[in-house]
């Protein structure tokens, strides 16, 4: 994810390195949590509390934020998802967006590493969905 940037111009290479660094530490940080799931049954969950520093909990609220995204576009697909199924994805990833802003104050996903979705705001309200309610749900439609 850390090489996709769609952003004008050049980004820095401290900035480049800071992100590649942080993104190499989430992912170890994720691949232990996804090895302790391997044990568990289909109703059991695992819980913790992640220290990350600000750069790597920049970029899993981007990732979070990428995958709210994409939940959103699959109503933009020639045959659209189920409304039910697309809200309750996306209120799990705004309310995981909103954990992270809770615990390490990152308000808003590295802008060039997220796409705006193609889902008219009327086609968003139509299955019960408002941008207004939302974790950054103003930059959804208008990045």
């Amino acid at each position: 994810m850390e090489r996709e940037h769609r952003a004008p111009g050049a980004v820095p290479i401290e900035k480049q390195l800071e992100r590649t660094r942080a993104g190499e530490a989430l992912q170890i940080l994720i691949r232990c949590i996804v090895d302790e799931t391997s044990a568990l049954t289909e109703h059991e969950t695992i819980t913790r509390e992640l220290l990350l520093l600000r750069p790597a909990a920049k970029f899993l609220l981007t990732t979070c934020d990428r995958l709210r995204r994409h939940a959103l576009d699959s109503l933009a697909e020639p045959t659209p998802a189920d409304g039910a199924v697309v809200l309750a994805v996306v209120r799990v990833w705004d309310s995981v967006m909103r954990q992270i802003l809770a615990q390490h104050g990152v308000q808003h996903p590295l802008n060039e590493l997220v796409s705006p979705i193609r889902v008219a705001e009327s086609e968003l309200l139509r299955v019960g969905i408002s941008c207004s309610d939302l974790l950054n749900g103003e930059d959804l439609l208008g990045l």
